[in-house]
């Protein structure tokens, strides 16, 4: 039987693939990722992480795919998934639809850090995210 993973770990874990992303360290965030999938099938949170990967390695066209049929399939109201699928949109020459969440983003989020990240994201031409994607 399984034993329950704690959420404390879990956001660790999440902490720990996003670094490893920023650091280049591909495979390594893709294996904490999966970790992360196969102890909550149900959260949004892997498939954002894996958007992530996609948006650093210039795949902003699967990374929009993946919000939209992965993260925002299993949480429709996350709105984490909708800040990174508005830079994802951005990056992937979306600009008009990308800019229009993230303003409602960050006018409307209820979560600080997800109206800071909108409001961050917003401030960036689209050649200055390109350059922020890449590693």
């Amino acid at each position: 039987m399984l034993k329950e993973v704690e959420p404390e770990l879990l956001r660790l874990l999440l902490r720990l693939g996003y670094m490893a992303a920023w650091q280049g360290w591909q495979r390594e965030a893709v294996a904490i990722f999966q970790a992360v999938r196969a102890a909550r099938p149900q959260s949004e949170l892997p498939a954002i992480g894996a958007a992530v990967l996609a948006m650093m390695a210039g795949n902003s066209e699967l990374a929009v795919q993946m919000l939209r049929e992965e993260a925002l399939r299993l949480n429709p109201d996350s709105d984490y998934a909708k800040a990174h699928l508005g830079c994802a949109l951005r990056l992937n020459g979306q600009d008009e639809e990308g800019l229009k969440l993230l303003t409602d983003l960050e006018q409307n989020s209820t979560e600080p850090s997800v109206r800071e990240m909108a409001q961050n994201l917003r401030q960036f031409s689209r050649t200055q995210l390109l350059q922020k994607s890449d590693l």
